[in-house]
């Protein structure tokens, strides 16, 4: 014998077909957390795309806690050196997987104002808060050529 309790699950998930979602709706998801929201948003998203960047170009990414700077190693494979913040507060080699809106979804070799960057390190997956902006740093000051 079964016992339950609350809706039964049929109840709980049915959808009417003649109405769409509103915010009141308890399953109603922002359209970001849907898979085809969640491409249009990256897509018209301000950003930079690592694998459009030439090797050892240097980077400033200022997120709401942290300034991180990083120099693409490798930018179709998103290795990076990567310093900032209290995960990175000397330079280390990571991957720069992408960029999220915090939730499963991410979109590779991005780095996307509003979202969130996501670096593996040494000390595994860091999840950093939203990127306020990324712009190239001026490489004239460096001494060189080598």
């Amino acid at each position: 014998m079964s016992t339950h309790v609350g809706p039964k699950l049929s109840d709980r998930l049915k959808v009417s077909d003649t109405k769409a979602p509103t915010e009141s709706d308890e399953r109603w998801l922002p359209r970001r957390c849907t898979l085809d929201g969640f491409r249009q948003e990256a897509d018209e998203s301000d950003g930079m795309d690592l694998s459009q960047l030439e090797p050892l170009t240097r980077l400033k990414v200022q997120t709401c806690n942290t300034l991180y700077r990083l120099t693409i190693l490798s930018p179709w494979e998103a290795k990076v050196i990567v310093q900032g913040g209290q995960f990175f507060a000397e330079p280390a080699e990571a991957n720069l997987c992408g960029s999220s809106y915090g939730g499963c979804m991410l979109k590779t070799r991005w780095i996307g104002l509003g979202m969130r960057m996501e670096i593996y390190g040494k000390q595994g997956p860091i999840v950093t808060s939203p990127v306020r902006s990324v712009q190239t740093e001026d490489d004239s000051s460096l001494p060189g050529p080598f």
